[in-house]
């Protein structure tokens, strides 16, 4: 089996059948498709074995959301690459057949983002993979931009839950979206996972591609994280960091945690009381279960084969804030601020790094990133 599509569903009856057709008509062979039904409460699985009988279907008695249902149905997968892929997307012909093109042009190359673009505007980007701050903020990558802007493949810091292809022995290894997250119910998608899975490929010395061939369409619907869920995202993020940066790095980059966590304190206190107390139970957790992180942490970096500094070349210098304050105007003005800031003490940041390790690892370039490296090298040279 080359490949396994799996899809974490639930209550997809506006969605399944294009998808599935979507599917279905790849001009790839040999893969098979997994649906993973989490309690439905709908009737698109009862349709979904009536019109595809030829798609393994999983009935999940409880909704256990996006990440477990994903590591549950890669439990049951068979392909050499394994397929992420939520059930709101209508995908090319070529989809599969391209990202499966771009894993196999390195032998580094762990994951691969597709090009994903509005399902209702079909010629502007959704996502071309993500975004990742090197302070653990993150966001859609290209959201808005016209799709000519991201038409060359590229090496990324990370990919989308939207959609990604990853080596099914890679994540046997990964062990999946971690288990990690369970610690702290964020709701049916923690928002962190894809980013978190991705950091730990690279800490193993494998590369995330972007794959503009790759395309499909995704319905997107902006998420209000700023109300209900910005205390989740504060922990996804001190959780990605604490658990993958090494000590010196997280000293390094504690100036400015501290000047953000500041400003979300502020920020939580101007949605109320509730708000505030919620971010103060984040770090509350972070102090009482110390231990628990510190065993997280020790698994993650045993494994580990390369420094943080060949990881945070790869990362943004600052990222839009849509998804914590929202896109209100008069927030423009604090975002290029803090943008300024953050990308000043990335600067410095890269300095105390290449001060710990002075020789970043290199790994085998796929032959799309060798031109542009050696036209860095003439650059510099000249």
């Amino acid at each position: 089996m080359l490949a396994s599509i799996v899809i974490p569903a639930y209550n997809a009856g506006p969605h399944f059948e294009e998808c599935l057709r979507s599917l279905l008509a790849q001009t790839c062979e040999n893969f098979e498709i997994i649906w993973v039904d989490n309690a439905s409460t709908d009737d698109s699985l009862a349709k979904v074995r009536k019109l595809f009988p030829q798609v393994r279907v999983l009935a999940l008695k409880q909704n256990a959301g996006y990440r477990r249902g994903s590591n549950v149905g890669v439990g049951h997968a068979r392909g050499k690459y394994v397929i992420i892929c939520n059930q709101d997307v209508r995908v090319e012909p070529t989809w599969l057949a391209e990202m499966i093109a771009c894993a196999e042009a390195a032998p580094d190359i762990g994951l691969v983002a597709p090009r994903i673009m509005l399902y209702d505007q079909p010629h502007v980007v959704n996502e071309a993979g993500n975004t990742l701050q090197y302070c653990g903020l993150f966001g859609s990558r290209g959201l808005g931009a016209p799709a000519a802007k991201y038409s060359r493949p590229e090496t990324l810091a990370t990919i989308s839950g939207c959609a990604f292809l990853i080596r099914r022995d890679l994540w046997i290894r990964l062990e999946g979206f971690s288990s990690d997250f369970d610690a702290f119910d964020t709701g049916f998608h923690a928002g962190f996972e894809d980013v978190d899975l991705a950091w730990r490929a690279q800490l193993q010395g494998h590369l995330v591609a972007f794959c503009p061939t790759a395309v499909m369409y995704h319905k997107f619907e902006r998420k209000d994280t700023n109300l209900q869920l910005f205390h989740a995202y504060e922990w996804n993020r001190y959780m990605i960091l604490l658990r993958n940066y090494r000590r010196r790095s997280l000293l390094a980059i504690a100036p400015m945690l501290m000047c953000l966590e500041i400003a979300a304190c502020f920020l939580a206190a101007s949605r109320g009381p509730a708000s505030f107390m919620r971010n103060l139970g984040v770090l509350r957790w972070f102090i009482v279960q110390r231990r628990l992180l510190g065993q997280m942490r020790r698994k993650i970096q045993s494994t580990r084969v390369v420094n943080d500094r060949t990881i945070v070349v790869r990362m943004e210098t600052a990222v839009s804030f849509d998804r914590v304050i929202g896109g209100r105007r008069s927030m423009r003005v604090v975002q290029r601020i803090v943008a300024a800031v953050l990308t000043g003490y990335y600067r410095l940041f890269l300095g105390l790094l290449r001060l710990a390790e002075p020789s970043a690892d290199k790994p085998r370039l796929p032959a799309y990133e060798q031109p542009r490296r050696q036209e860095k090298e003439e650059r510099r040279a000249a």
